[in-house]
Order: structure tokens, then sequence, then C-alpha cells
């Protein structure tokens, strides 16, 4: 059996989004030990979005704000504030479970996902198109016998990660990772590049491909 990077989408249900918007944005509200959170999820009916913890203070000011980046269930920065992500997980995942609870919480694959392996990696591209004129890529590496994972963004979708969101490996050798499993994307059909931006194909199933032995 294959193991998987788990990228399931925390979509947080709301009557606020609308069935016209590319991006549709829920909030969802409770009270931990005493102060007020918000999960926010904005998503796009094939599954690409981000996800949000905030902690809003009696005016309504954001006090805390973190970032669940490719929405897997774990915050991977903190944009505003001073609690640890450490302490903000523990928050998200309590915020989560009310949420389940509540039955206001579900979980999808997104659709543009495209997963490459070889040797002991798992390589996974993932688009997030948010409106018609912006995308940006996550680039993971996950190592089957470690258990290792290393994650990078490409804030615009044009074939070069900037950031690096968990991992040690330098964002120099990521890139050369990344330009491999963009030519496979394509050369498998499962990519495409739009003038200047690479994106994965949607699917209504997740493929993986596998390395293509050189003769």
């Amino acid at each position: 059996m294959r193991t998987s990077i788990l990228f399931l989408t925390l979509f947080i249900v709301s009557s606020c989004a609308t069935q016209k918007e590319i991006a549709r944005k829920s909030i969802y509200s409770f009270n931990f030990e005493g102060e007020q959170f918000q999960i926010t999820s904005i998503n796009t009916d094939s599954g690409e979005g981000f996800n949000f913890l905030s902690q809003i203070d009696n005016s309504g000011k954001t006090e805390f704000k973190a970032r669940d980046f490719n929405q897997d269930g774990t915050l991977d920065i903190v944009l505003k504030g001073n609690l640890t992500l450490t302490k903000a997980n523990e928050i998200y995942l309590a915020g989560i479970n009310f949420a389940r609870a509540e039955g206001n919480y579900k979980e999808t694959t997104s659709l543009r996902t495209f997963e490459f392996s070889k040797a002991e990696n798992l390589y996974t591209i993932k688009t997030y198109i948010l409106d018609e004129d912006n995308a940006s890529n996550l680039f993971s590496i996950y190592n089957h016998l470690t258990g290792e994972l290393s994650l990078f963004s490409d804030s615009n979708a044009n074939g070069v990660l900037n950031t690096r969101e968990k991992g040690n490996m330098s964002i120099e050798d990521a890139n050369r990772l990344y330009k491999e499993i963009i030519e496979e994307g394509i050369l498998s059909k499962r990519m495409v590049k739009k003038e200047t931006t690479y994106i994965v194909i949607e699917s209504s199933n997740l493929q993986t491909a596998s390395y293509r032995k050189e003769h």
C-alpha cells in the first residue's frame, strides 16, 4: 500500500459563501480558555485554499493570526501576535474538534494535486487558484523512510520557489527538484504552463506517477 501525505481541506461550513464566488470565505468562531478565536477558511470549488486561526478582542480587532498553508490541520507560521506556534496549534485543534462536534466541518481533497513518486520520496505539487489572475503552488517532499516532510511555496506559480514553509532542505536544492517534478507533471499531462504560470490540471481523482527509469 502506498503511503501518502494527507492533503485534506479543513472546510468550516457557513452561510456566507455563494456559488458564484471563485473563492469562498467561511468563518467559525469559538471560545478557548475564556478567549475568543476564529478559524477562517478560504476555498474554491476545486479544493484550493488556506486556513487562518485568529484571536479577536472585544472591539473586534485581531490580536493574533496564524496560517495553515496546506490545510492539513497544522498551523505553519505565526503572522501576528505573541502566542507560540505550539500553543496556537493546540487552540486550532480544539476549534476543529468543536466544529466537528457541531456538524460544521467536512474534509475534501484538493482536485489540483499532482503526486510523483521517486525512490523513497513522494513529491507533491498542489496548485491554489483564488482568483482568475493569481495562482500559487505548494511543493512538498516526503521521505517514506524517515518520515521527514519539507514544504516550499511558489507564490506566483512561476516555477521558482521563494519560501520554505517547513523542513531543513535548502531552497536551492528544493528548486532543482521542483523544476524536475514540474517537467514530469507536464510530460504526464497533469500540469500545464499558461504564459508564465505552471498549474496542476483539475482532476476528479488523485493520481500518482512513478519515476520513469532511463534506458
